[in-house]
C-alpha cells in the first residue's frame, strides 16, 4: 500500500490571505493600539509611536532567525537571563564510601548559592590565583597494568 507522507509540516498555514494567523493577530493588535492612541495623543507623537509600534509588531510577525519566529528567540534570550542556571548531572550509582557525605553535598549543592570549598572561588579568589606563580604539580598515576607513574598536573582554569 501507498501512504501520502505529509511535507511541509513546520509551515504554518496562511489564514488571512498571504499571513498566517500569528502574524494576522500581531499586526492587528498593533493597528488597534494605534488607532486608540490616535484619539489620545497628538498627532506628531502619535507618529513616532505609530513607528515604534508598528515596527515591532511587523518584526514579531514577520522576522525570523535560524527558522525560528523572533518571540521563540526573545523568550529564550529572557529565560536565560532570569532562571537560574544550575545543572546536575546525576548517576545511576553513588560511591559506596562516604555515602553521607556524598549526600550531604550534593544537598548543598543543589540548593546553596555560594561557591563550596576550595571547588568554586569567588571572582576574588579567581583574580589572586591568578596573579600568584602557578607552581608544578605533580601526581602519582596508576596504570592498568599496575605500575606506577609520575606526571605533571596541568590546571587549564
Amino acid at each position: 500500500m501507498q501512504y501520502q507522507v505529509p511535507q511541509y509540516i513546520d509551515v504554518e498555514d496562511k489564514v488571512v490571505g498571504p499571513l498566517t494567523l500569528r502574524q494576522f493577530f500581531y499586526l492587528a493588535g498593533a493597528f488597534a493600539i494605534l488607532f486608540l492612541l490616535f484619539f489620545i495623543v497628538k498627532t506628531w507623537l502619535w507618529i513616532i509611536l505609530a513607528i515604534f509600534i508598528g515596527g515591532l509588531a511587523a518584526a514579531l510577525a514577520f522576522i525570523k532567525y535560524n527558522g525560528q519566529p523572533l518571540t521563540k528567540m526573545l523568550r529564550s534570550i529572557f529565560s536565560y537571563f532570569w532562571r537560574p542556571r544550575f545543572y546536575s548531572w546525576q548517576t545511576g550509582k553513588k560511591a559506596e564510601l562516604g555515602q553521607g557525605r556524598l549526600n550531604a553535598l550534593d544537598l548543598q549543592l543543589k540548593t546553596s548559592s555560594q561557591p563550596i570549598g576550595q571547588r568554586q572561588p569567588g571572582w576574588l579568589g579567581r583574580i589572586f590565583k591568578r596573579l600568584r606563580p602557578a607552581a608544578d604539580q605533580f601526581e602519582v598515576l596508576r596504570k592498568i597494568s599496575g605500575e606506577k607513574e609520575v606526571a605533571r598536573r596541568v590546571d587549564y582554569r
